[in-house]
């Protein structure tokens, strides 16, 4: 994969992250943009105005704690596909005990990532409540755990001693003290990871879902 491409990854990465989480495991049951709605890129109805210089709402976050089953068995961080692993299984791993919305399990993620990726996804909070789904997974106290099977092709680039990449598909099903589950199949993650030398860590270095 050339450099330009792998930047090109980088600088998409936070929004696809944040966008998959909030589609996949909380936005359900909500409406198609109606055509006269100004957010709505085709829509007909005149732009609306806005103040000058402010910024624009951001919702709130969690209250640090640790969520139930997101905890990941220890694993060999010089291993590529054991922090990839970790770092899918943390970011889909939300609490609605501690939690606001899917965005607060990415965050916690960023332990695992590079110190520019990490702040592309804390910079990137949502601007909405998580919607239908994460409603009805707060009524029912729920948590979510993530299954992350490896999904490589042949087309994968071979690794080097300082980039690798991986394939996954994932899934995370919702846990209700009250013995609701819900199983949402996220799709397929592709996981960039890097290191400054062969001895060093791995760190994410970016994440699509798709």
């Amino acid at each position: 994969m050339t450099t330009t491409n792998r930047a090109a990854r980088a600088g998409l990465a936070a929004a696809a992250a944040v966008a998959a989480l909030s589609l996949a495991l909380a936005a359900c049951g909500t409406s198609p943009p109606s055509p006269d709605d100004p957010a709505n890129p085709g829509s007909s109805a005149p732009p609306t105005t806005t103040e000058p210089n402010t910024p624009a709402e951001v919702y709130p976050t969690g209250t640090p704690g640790t969520p139930r089953g997101s905890s990941p068995a220890h694993f060999d961080q010089h291993d590529a596909d054991g922090v990839a692993r970790a770092t899918l299984a943390v970011m889909y791993a939300s609490d609605t005990r501690i939690d606001t919305g899917p965005h607060d399990a990415i965050v916690r993620a960023t332990r695992y990532m590079t110190t520019k990726y990490s702040a592309e996804l804390k910079g990137a909070p949502p601007h909405a409540a998580p919607g239908a789904r994460w409603q009805q997974w707060t009524d029912h106290h729920a948590y979510t755990t993530a299954t992350v099977t490896a999904a490589d092709d042949a087309g994968r680039p071979a690794d080097t001693p300082t980039a690798a990449y991986r394939q996954y598909t994932v899934s995370a099903v919702a846990h209700g003290d009250d013995g609701y589950t819900n199983t949402q199949q996220v799709g397929t993650a592709f996981v960039e990871l890097t290191r400054a030398t062969a001895g060093d860590v791995w760190r994410v270095a970016a994440v699509q879902i798709r």
